[in-house]
């Protein structure tokens, strides 16, 4: 686990509505296989050759594409940190330590092979420090922390049957959905710093999220979700 955590998204907002059961378990059974199908190690490989990542490039090009991955990554929250793990507003290509991307993915760890949930999805933290990239000849460029999160189908079925992650319209968004789970885990961390191996009640836009993280070696399970 790094030390940079991502600070949550600042929101008072609550979830406009609810949906039925069924209509939830459509919605979690549809997003699960869609993430199946695409978050793989090879299209993760053909991302990063789209936007340049590329065997060849030289080190310092590399860091600049990684630089602008959190703005050019439309499937993945993207955060910038300084060597003494402040998150940065903005990417900077010598004051930048750190640059993490969060996604979702079926597999404990999206870049390399990993073990897959048998029913739900994970939510997967990969970093990439400077000093890595830039003496990649020494060093592993890509640091992949693997899965932070798991959510199991019934518990992502609760989620989105209390309106986390639907649009206005009604619908399940990846953003929606990314965006709820990065902001649930960055507040477990702390909570979970203070009181280790125990469950943790995360308060977050009138529910109850409740955390446990058996060892730091392994992620966190999103056990359920309760009424405020």
């Amino acid at each position: 686990m790094p030390k940079t955590i991502p600070e949550p998204s600042i929101s008072i907002s609550i979830p406009a509505f609810a949906i039925s059961d069924q209509t939830a378990a459509i919605k979690a059974r549809r997003i699960i296989e869609q993430i199946k199908g695409y978050a793989t190690l090879e299209n993760w490989h053909k991302r990063n050759a789209t936007l340049g990542l590329k065997v060849g490039i030289s080190n310092t090009r590399a860091w600049r594409i990684i630089l602008g991955l959190p703005r050019t990554s439309k499937d993945a929250m993207g955060f910038w940190f300084d060597r003494k793990g402040n998150q940065m507003d903005r990417p900077d290509e010598k004051r930048t330590h750190e640059v993490a991307l969060l996604m979702l993915s079926s597999n404990a760890v999206q870049s390399v092979a990993g073990t897959e949930l048998d029913d739900g999805l994970y939510l997967s933290l990969v970093c990439y420090n400077r000093t890595g990239v830039l003496q990649r000849q020494r060093t592993h460029a890509l640091n992949t922390e693997g899965a932070v999160l798991s959510v199991t189908f019934h518990v992502l079925q609760r989620i989105i049957q209390r309106g986390y992650g639907l649009s206005p319209g009604g619908e399940l968004t990846y953003r929606g959905l990314l965006t709820c789970l990065v902001d649930v885990w960055s507040l477990a961390v702390e909570a979970s710093e203070r009181a280790p191996g125990e469950k943790v009640v995360i308060d977050y836009q009138g529910g109850r999220f409740v955390i446990q993280w058996p060892s730091k070696e392994k992620p966190m399970i999103l056990v359920t979700l309760l009424p405020a």
